[in-house]
């Protein structure tokens, strides 16, 4: 489901079951899987990509190049380039 006032960027992808409520922003080349779910106000910069089932709150933002994990519930806006997971959401960290 799409709400009508939706703003999506050119080559952004959206998979199926993907709930995207009112006034919503999706920037250039962001991936969405299946099963997301953003309520009204969440704005998804220049390609991101959010992974599967994952949830963020009214009114969140989500960083260029940020990365969301599978599941994820996203509480907190994102900043750039960041990778977060869980429920809550938090950064995580490479190991190495």
């Amino acid at each position: 489901m799409i709400a009508p006032e939706e703003v999506l960027g050119d080559l952004t992808f959206l998979n199926a079951n993907c709930a995207i409520d009112h006034d919503c922003v999706l920037g250039v080349a962001v991936q969405i899987s299946p099963g997301v779910t953003f309520p009204g106000g969440v704005r998804v910069r220049d390609r991101a990509f959010i992974g599967a089932g994952a949830v963020a709150l009214p009114g969140k933002y989500i960083g260029i190049g940020a990365v969301v994990g599978a599941g994820s519930v996203v509480t907190k806006d994102v900043p750039d380039g960041v990778t977060v997971a869980g429920g809550p959401a938090r950064p995580i960290q490479p190991k190495g």
